[in-house]
């Protein structure tokens, strides 16, 4: 599918698969400004312009849209281009928004101290166990692994001479 030019369309386009099925489950046969307001998340404006659009009268004082003419003009709105990357656009935000998260969660969950990047050799937790040719780290889950990797990695860029002297034993 080719993708529409560049043209401002309503936020609401992204969500329109979610809206017609709203729609489509709804038990009323006419709505309001205000149930069209919610149904779109819409301000009254942008509400009554769209009511206007999918066909709406008055009843009464009341101006309302019927709920088949919504869902039949949903279903060609959700039939266009402009929708189809409306809606895959906004996937790919809510992926980009969920990668973020998750690269912020783990962030938190790493934080080191300013002591821990400064650390050398010989500030090592007793945990880590250095001597030629073996290394080994009690650890109780991957967080303090994590943690005592990475204070192990500082050390040894701080002080690599005399980690490479205690590992090959010279």
């Amino acid at each position: 599918m080719a993708k529409p030019q560049k043209s401002r369309q309503p936020f609401w386009l992204a969500r329109v698969s979610e809206i017609l099925e709203t729609a489509r489950n709804t038990q009323v046969p006419f709505l309001d400004r205000s149930a069209v307001e919610r149904l779109f998340d819409v301000r009254r404006r942008q509400a009554i312009r769209l009511m206007h659009k999918i066909g709406g009268y008055h009843v009464g004082k009341a101006f309302v849209v019927g709920q088949p003419a919504v869902v039949e003009w949903l279903e060609k709105a959700s039939a266009s281009p402009d929708a189809y990357w409306a809606e895959a656009a906004r996937e790919r935000l809510e992926i980009s928004i969920e990668e973020a998260r998750a690269l912020r969660d783990r962030q938190r969950k790493f934080m080191v101290s300013q002591e821990a990047r400064e650390r050398r050799l010989e500030g090592l937790p007793a945990t880590i166990h250095l001597k030629p040719r073996e290394l080994k780290i009690e650890f109780s889950g991957a967080e303090d692994l994590f943690r005592q990797l990475y204070e192990l990695g500082q050390a040894i860029g701080n002080d690599y001479e005399r980690f490479r002297t205690l590992a090959e034993g010279s």
